[in-house]
């Protein structure tokens, strides 16, 4: 049983509701169509800072010739403390001890047992890495200590085409998250979900969001000639399905202040509510994104900046913002709603994520921003991050404490 599927049902037998440092804040859980519902309301429990970050380390990338990053993608780390990097340049996976000292290389780029072409770490639990390549659709299992476990690869005939995750379950247990998406008249719809498959391969359960419109085609001229092309939603929302070892299959459809819970077998144990109202997209916020797009038109080839000017122009916007847009579980459970701006400005902020916190047991703390960078992770009270040295380009793996800034407040 998932440590979600033990606290949910504790929260139930004691239901209730009370006081906070927020005006109005209230966490209950009740039951609703069988399903245990954890639920905030009045916004988050506390308005000062939560979280302080405080550098703590930084991983000496020069030890030897083995530890140079070519194109670092992630940063994460195990139960005991060690530090992973994929690098995708050379196709590696680099551990290193909790003091920062490299102990070895795990895997290596190829298409044979044990090697890569694309892809990412899926979890490290059990002292068992495992990774999911996405080109040659496949999860490939290592002990920490290196040696090879298996590699298998996803199953044909299950009609998941958009599997952005395949991990290997107990008992030979499978479970596919899947991203697929459809094309209805002038726009593309997408949804996140996963599968669960027996070792013989039957379909154990089946969980999806719903469909949410994700691009819109629009027109534009280049070169004097008409086209049309899909162009995501400003503000839009993202969809998403994830797993952690602890907690089970979290999907969130976005368009919805709710988190839904599964077990591995993609049974509902549980449904994390926030009541909010979902913020209306102003004409601020469009003129904003636009100059956003535009400031880029200089740094585009010549020939496509036409493109670009139109597309600002007549880029298409959801009613109503997101709620969120990403969703990460750290190793304690806590959950970390990235309310950053999607898609047309993801891509190029920089620097730090607006994240909404939530406890375990799916409280509604805080809302705080962290330092970010792609390949960022939270792991043991740490966030770690692959951050680059302006002056020489050199990726930095950088380690920061998470400090608790309420008075008997402990995280982790």
């Amino acid at each position: 049983m998932t440590r979600i599927q033990w606290i949910l049902p504790i929260l139930l037998c004691i239901a209730w509701s009370y006081p906070s440092h927020q005006a109005g804040h209230t966490f209950r859980t009740y039951t609703e169509d069988g399903v245990t519902v954890a639920e905030t309301t009045g916004g988050p429990k506390y308005t000062e800072a939560l979280f302080s970050y405080e550098k703590e380390m930084v991983i000496d990338i020069g030890q030897s010739e083995e530890t140079l990053l070519y194109r670092p993608t992630q940063f994460v780390a195990d139960a005991a403390g060690n530090f992973y990097i994929y690098d995708s340049g050379i196709g590696s996976i680099l551990m290193f001890d909790a003091s920062g000292r490299y102990l070895r290389s795990i895997g290596q780029e190829g298409q044979g047992p044990g090697e890569f072409r694309g892809g990412h770490i899926q979890m490290i639990h059990d002292d068992v890495v495992q990774f999911f390549d996405h080109s040659l659709r496949r999860t490939t299992r290592f002990q920490t200590a290196g040696t090879l476990l298996d590699v298998v690869t996803l199953p044909v005939g299950t009609g998941i085409l958009g599997a952005s995750g395949f991990v290997i379950l107990e008992n030979g247990m499978q479970l596919i998250l899947a991203s697929e998406s459809d094309m209805p008249s002038m726009g593309i719809t997408q949804r996140r979900g996963a599968v669960t498959l027996s070792a013989q391969g039957d379909t154990l359960g089946v969980a999806y969001t719903p469909w949410i419109k994700m691009l819109e085609t629009i027109s534009y001229t280049i070169m004097g000639r008409s086209m049309t092309g899909p162009t995501p939603l400003a503000y839009g929302p993202w969809p998403t399905a994830t797993y952690h070892p602890l907690h089970g299959i979290i999907l969130s459809p976005s368009i919805l202040p709710e988190l839904h819970l599964f077990d591995n077998t993609c049974h509902p144990v549980g449904l994390i509510r926030l009541a909010m109202e979902a913020e209306p997209v102003t004409q601020s916020d469009r003129a904003a994104a636009r100059q956003e797009v535009l400031s880029r038109v200089d740094t585009v080839d010549e020939s496509l900046r036409e493109t670009v000017q139109t597309q600002a122009e007549n880029m298409p916007f959801a009613d109503h913002k997101a709620f969120w847009s990403l969703v990460e579980i750290d190793s304690d459970g806590y959950f970390w709603l990235d309310t950053g701006l999607f898609p047309a400005l993801a891509l190029i902020l920089e620097g730090s994520h607006t994240c909404r916190i939530l406890s375990p047991e799916g409280e509604y703390l805080e809302t705080t921003v962290r330092p970010y960078t792609s390949g960022s992770s939270i792991s043991n009270g740490r966030l770690l991050t692959l951050e680059e040295n302006p002056d020489t380009g050199e990726i930095n793996p950088t380690i920061y404490r998470i400090q608790s800034e309420i008075e008997g407040f402990i995280y982790p």
